[in-house]
This record gives C-alpha cells, structure tokens and sequence, in this order.
C-alpha cells in the first residue's frame, strides 16, 4: 500500500506503540504515545480508559500478564484528514498475538482503530478500540 508522508508516520506510530508494549516499556514511556485526553474502549472491559496513564497502565498489565508475548501488526488502512491547520489520522490495523499459557502457546488474531493528532511533530492517540 502507497502512503503519504502523513498517513505513513501516523501508521509508524501506532507499529512504535506495539513494539514498545509488546518489549516491556514503562508506564511513564508508553503515556507519550497517548494525548492527556485519550479514551479506549477495550475489547472484555466493561469500562472506558480514560487519560494517558490509565491507557499507558493497561498496555503494560497487557504486556505483564502474557508471557513470552510475539506480536505482529499488518494490513493498514490510514486515513489522514485536514481541518485548518489540524491533522487527525485513522488507522485500522490487523494482527496477529501469541503468547505462553500454562506451558501451552496460545493465539489470536484482531483488529485495533485509532484515531491520533499530529501535535507539533508527533502523532498522539485520541481515542482507540482494541
């Protein structure tokens, strides 16, 4: 697929998010990925996150709780959109999880969409569903 600058950094943004989590980073260095205001609708939660920290929190415990966690995102579709001097990206992605349970691999496969805003020279998530 053939994308914009734009459309490409957004998409980078989100591959720096899962590699980060998926290697162990911090609370503190997962919040930069979020804006101070950002909502997740998690798939099972029966809440919204919301704020950065919480956000960066769930991440971590994500990483925490799996063991010898593999991930892989592919099949981007990135939408940039333009109002005024604001840009706001979509970015829906696939992918593909596995991690060790009780001595077993287990696997899956889903979907995540963000929605992020260049803030200066950096994309920040607004809001996700994962």
């Amino acid at each position: 697929m053939d994308m914009t600058k734009f459309e490409n950094q957004a998409w980078e943004a989100i591959k720096d998010l899962n590699r980060s989590w998926t290697s162990g980073a911090t609370e503190n260095e997962l919040s930069k990925f979020f804006h101070p205001n950002v909502i997740a609708l998690i798939s099972g939660n029966k809440k919204i996150i919301k704020g950065a920290k919480p956000c960066a929190n769930h991440w971590r415990g994500c990483f925490e709780c799996k063991p010898e966690l593999l991930w892989e995102d592919f099949d981007p579709e990135v939408r940039v959109y333009e109002e005024g001097a604001e840009k706001f990206a979509i970015v829906a992605c696939k992918f593909k999880i596995s991690w060790l349970e009780s001595g077993e691999r287990k696997a899956a496969l889903g979907n995540d969409i963000f929605t992020l805003r260049l803030e200066g020279d950096k994309w920040q998530i607004i809001s996700a569903t994962v």
